[in-house]
């Protein structure tokens, strides 16, 4: 019975996704009258929600996000984008970051009062949120390049001592003069759409900075980088660190079905 449920609702939300009468009305609303962030951020923090009002975030993405001509970055530097951040907030891979979590590497470098971490391309948190901030690390640096997602940020996690959030592109925090860096963090696609050049002079740049430990969930592949028809690209992350002074590291790689990764940990 809860299977037929299910496959119910899915041919349903297929239906109000495809439907360009839906499409039609959901954009006549907002184009005119949008949703406040703070009411579009309450109606997708619920699961249920979620899926209820899944068609009506997808319109609206789908639309603002084609609307730029391919300016991918131009997007997710919007405030426009906050939609689809509040939108997903709760899609996250719980059983990958629960697991890798556990991992001794892991909560041991999340428990080092010693040890200073930064996360780029921060977004909404929803990783900090769900298992990372619990933590008892020296400073939780957030980097994240869209300013409207740093004040939300700021405001959010405001009661969290060690927190800080950075206004600034992976490249432009990693060439700033702020001192060591002991953890890396990334997740669900940041480097993918900075060019080899920049992702190269990016983790040639780590070991200087005096990263030991690094942990990005999915993205990258452990073959040669994908360059898909998007303009994004999966980046080989490991080859990268070996031939940037990482030879003696430890790595764990957990892969999706896809083959890409489901997370990568260097330490």
């Amino acid at each position: 019975m809860l299977t037929l449920v299910k496959k119910a609702f899915s041919w349903v939300d297929n239906y109000l996704c495809r439907s360009r009468f839906i499409q039609r009305v959901v954009l006549y609303q907002y184009r005119r009258a949008p949703l406040p962030l703070a009411v579009f951020d309450y109606l997708f923090r619920s699961a249920l929600r979620r899926r209820l009002f899944n068609f009506y975030a997808f319109h609206i993405f789908h639309d603002s996000y084609t609307k730029r001509d391919g300016d991918q970055l131009g997007y997710w530097l919007s405030k426009e984008s906050l939609y689809w951040h509040f939108w997903r907030q709760t899609d996250i891979d719980q059983t990958a970051l629960d697991e890798v979590v556990s991992l001794a590497p892991v909560h041991q470098s999340l428990h080092n009062k010693e040890l200073i971490a930064v996360e780029i391309g921060f977004g909404i948190g929803k990783g900090y949120a769900s298992r990372l901030k619990d933590n008892t690390l020296k400073k939780y640096i957030a980097v994240e390049p869209n300013a409207y997602l740093c004040t939300h940020m700021q405001k959010k996690f405001k009661s969290e001592q060690n927190f800080e959030v950075v206004c600034a592109t992976a490249d432009e925090f990693i060439a700033q003069d702020r001192g060591g860096v002991d953890i890396l963090l990334c997740a669900n696609g940041v480097f993918m759409y900075m060019d080899p050049d920049s992702v190269d002079a990016f983790f040639q740049s780590l070991c200087a900075k005096g990263v030991q430990f690094i942990l990005i969930l999915n993205e990258g592949t452990p073959s040669a980088d994908i360059h898909r028809e998007d303009g994004t690209v999966m980046y080989n992350f490991k080859e990268r660190l070996l031939a940037s002074g990482y030879a003696d590291k430890h790595f764990i790689e957990k892969r999706r079905p896809d083959g890409l990764y489901r997370y990568f940990l260097m330490y």
